[in-house]
């Protein structure tokens, strides 16, 4: 993997370009999330809330306090796919499936590397109290489904990701 060398503006614009694209792919999933709550029987939000218990919030906080966790972490995502897309030469955007591709290989990773530990090593071990504290017993039904589920979200947002990076990314048009 050769590092080229670039200038600081265009690493610059590809850093925002993926913070926002990033940004915009978090929000793209806001809503889904939303149903998938409603579609298990909680309370929408219930994810969210998940979250910010977890870091020891009380509620309503905690559902704000998830919910910013989940766009910063989305912004970052896109803001690391933006650099590493731009600097490192095999991994350059050239076309809006190498984009998607990266993207979503991207977000898997991101699966991989928090969302699931996140889950196994700080979620689950306190499911029975977070339960109790929001007042949703059913997430003690549903915390298999949610770690399947979340793959197919990651997904989702890596699509969004590629297709929103690529497109701020496209070259302007010559007259």
């Amino acid at each position: 993997m050769a590092v080229e060398r670039l200038n600081t503006f265009l690493i610059k614009r590809n850093v925002e370009y993926g913070a926002l694209a990033g940004h915009i792919a978090a929000w793209s999933i806001f809503g889904l999330i939303f149903a998938i709550d409603m579609l298990m029987r909680l309370q929408p939000g219930t994810f969210y809330s998940v979250i910010g218990t977890t870091l020891g919030v009380s509620m309503p906080a905690a559902t704000y306090i998830g919910f910013a966790l989940h766009l910063l972490t989305g912004t970052i995502i896109g803001l690391l796919f933006g650099y590493i897309t731009t600097v490192v030469r095999s991994f350059t955007i050239t076309s809006v499936g190498r984009s998607f591709g990266f993207a979503i290989i991207s977000a898997l990773a991101s699966w991989a590397v928090l969302f699931l530990p996140i889950t196994i090593f700080a979620v689950q071990p306190n499911l029975p109290e977070i339960a109790t504290v929001l007042g949703q017993p059913a997430l003690l039904n549903v915390s298999p489904q949610i770690l399947a589920g979340a793959i197919g979200m990651h997904v989702i947002y890596g699509g969004v990701l590629g297709l929103m990076y690529y497109l701020a990314t496209l070259p302007s048009p010559r007259s």
